[in-house]
């Protein structure tokens, strides 16, 4: 197996890859498409304000038969899944995008799709690979990752006031942060919502048991309120 180093293409060289049939979003050894829309509007977000994402892993060969590239996706199925329906208008950004809650591609301005075509999406590949050796990879990149935990979950499953609140609450008290309270690996990790998750559930149930498990409950009811209440 031949690799590569790291190497960048723009969004619309993706899409043009797409639009020819030279990009597999879904080769057997991967899943379907499984993130929920505000991970969805979160990625298009951090590419809208020119954040880094984690890079792509291919599997790059040619067809001796059609002399075309073919680009099998190894790792960022899901990614490359939002950028291609964002592109085609079939993603609509939810409040996880900020000022760019409800927007399609072509709501855009014309700067800000330039700028989206444009971004550059780091690759590595893994060229003329066998199935053996990319479902190697694929096993060995999986089994690095680190269990998403209970906040993490959270973050990812509820898009509501109150997880609006604490987000919003965690970057007021940055200087709290600061004094040490928690670590860094910590905030990575969303430790930060759960303390303050917890702090809220006072104020709303008075005191108990502050575990994981309760925080859900509190994410569930509130979000149940305001499907309720709210319009």
């Amino acid at each position: 197996m031949q690799g590569s180093t790291p190497q960048h293409y723009t969004i619309a060289d993706f899409l043009k890859w797409n639009d020819d049939k030279e990009l597999i979003l879904n080769p057997k050894f991967q899943r379907g498409p499984v993130w929920a829309s505000p991970a969805r509007s979160y990625l298009i977000d951090s590419i809208l304000r020119g954040y880094p994402i984690p890079k792509l892993l291919l599997r790059t060969s040619v067809d001796r038969d059609s002399r075309r590239t073919i680009r099998d996706v190894v790792d960022g199925q899901q990614r490359l899944r939002t950028i291609i329906d964002f592109a085609g208008n079939k993603l609509i950004l939810g409040p996880k995008a900020a000022e760019y809650k409800g927007q399609r591609y072509a709501d855009l301005e014309g700067e800000e799709k330039d700028a989206f075509l444009a971004y550059k999406l780091t690759c590595e590949q893994l060229i003329n690979a066998s199935d053996e050796d990319v479902l190697e990879v694929f096993l060995r990149i999986n089994s690095y990752a680190v269990p998403v935990n209970a906040a993490e979950l959270r973050n990812a499953r509820f898009d509501n006031v109150f997880s609006g609140l604490v987000k919003s609450t965690i970057k007021r008290v940055m200087a709290v942060w600061e004094l040490g309270v928690l670590s860094n690996r910590d905030r990575v990790r969303m430790v930060d919502q759960s303390l303050v998750a917890e702090i809220y559930s006072f104020f709303i149930n008075g005191v108990q048991d502050g575990d994981e498990n309760r925080l859900a409950q509190v994410y569930e009811s509130t979000a149940r309120l305001e499907e309720d209440y709210l319009p």
